[in-house]
């Protein structure tokens, strides 16, 4: 994408937010451009970056697939994890405790800069 095009995305975008147009559709293609990242794995940080505290594995899984969803396999949410910090650096999603994983900051700047590309400078 040109860069004029690319400044001219993220206009359309703050204005699209300032008139109450954007919708988690918007965020996660926001989130999703960081990294190439997989829609699952934009779900997850933008839950992390939204929730700005530490999520259970559970949380998680209720955020990517709703209250009435069946739980996803023990392994996935430690696998999306493992896919985003090889896309975001290792340090990008901090694992607390005994299963609960917080965003890092410097990955929730690079998730602020996406979602208020005009407004982070």
């Amino acid at each position: 994408m040109c860069e004029r095009c690319a400044e001219l995305e993220a206009e359309v975008f703050v204005l699209r937010r300032e008139l109450g147009l954007v919708h988690e559709v918007d965020q996660l293609r926001a989130v999703r451009a960081i990294a190439g990242l997989s829609k699952g794995q934009a779900r997850m940080v933008l839950a992390l970056y939204t929730a700005g505290r530490p999520l259970t594995q559970y949380a998680l899984e209720q955020a990517l697939r709703g209250p009435d969803a069946e739980p996803y396999d023990a392994n996935t949410i430690a696998q999306f994890v493992l896919q985003i910090r090889r896309k975001l650096g290792a340090d990008a999603i901090e694992t607390i405790g005994g299963g609960a994983y917080r965003l890092s900051a410097p990955a929730a700047s690079r998730v602020m800069a996406a979602l208020h590309p005009l407004e982070v400078a």
